[in-house]
């Protein structure tokens, strides 16, 4: 158990390399409208609307009990306004009220395994010039090729473009892709 000063820091507010990796590459303005993508626990969440002065983020998951703690760590936030969690499916996105500015994405299976056509979405929720940042943190002793790849053929086929590699390191587990949307004005 950790403590700060003498009380124990909650095993979910520790800061998983990923994340904070997530959250590096993203390059946030306190002003963005931030859509997190599969939030978890929500710690990611708590770390950007802590950045945020005028922006907020939403936070989406499927999960039940990922919405559960999520909602826990982050009710000060969203107390505040800087953070919203809400129980969504990637297919209920539309639903979401906004134009965000930067989308960020840790571990999200459909970002290298679809060929799914996800534009009309995209096209309703995204800003033109919005920054997409996709990790995936690969199982040890494997490579991150086949996230690379996928990842880059899902932004590619769903308008965003100025796509970029990042990994810490050449052998890490981690991959980031961090791209631009292009939006209508891309041919889409």
């Amino acid at each position: 158990v950790l403590y700060w000063g003498q009380r124990p820091i909650p095993r979910c507010l520790l800061v998983p390399e990923r994340i904070a990796f997530a959250i590096a590459l993203s390059e946030l303005r306190s002003s963005d409208e931030v859509l997190e993508i599969g939030c978890g626990r929500g710690v990611a969440a708590n770390l950007i609307g802590a950045h945020l002065t005028t922006g907020s983020v939403t936070a989406i998951d499927r999960s039940e009990a990922a919405i559960a703690a999520a909602s826990l760590i982050n009710e000060q936030a969203a107390a505040e306004g800087r953070v919203t969690i809400l129980k969504l499916s990637f297919e209920e996105l539309a639903l979401v009220r906004g134009q965000f500015d930067s989308v960020v994405a840790v571990n999200v299976n459909r970002f290298w395994q679809a060929a799914a056509d996800d534009r009309s979405v995209w096209r309703s929720i995204l800003r033109v010039g919005a920054r997409m940042v996709l990790v995936f943190e690969t199982p040890p002793g494997t490579s991150a090729v086949r996230e690379r790849v996928g990842g880059t053929r899902y932004l590619e086929a769903n308008g965003f473009s100025d796509i970029r590699l990042a990994q810490p390191t050449p052998e890490g587990r981690l991959v980031g892709l961090v791209a631009t949307w292009r939006g209508a004005a891309g041919g889409i």
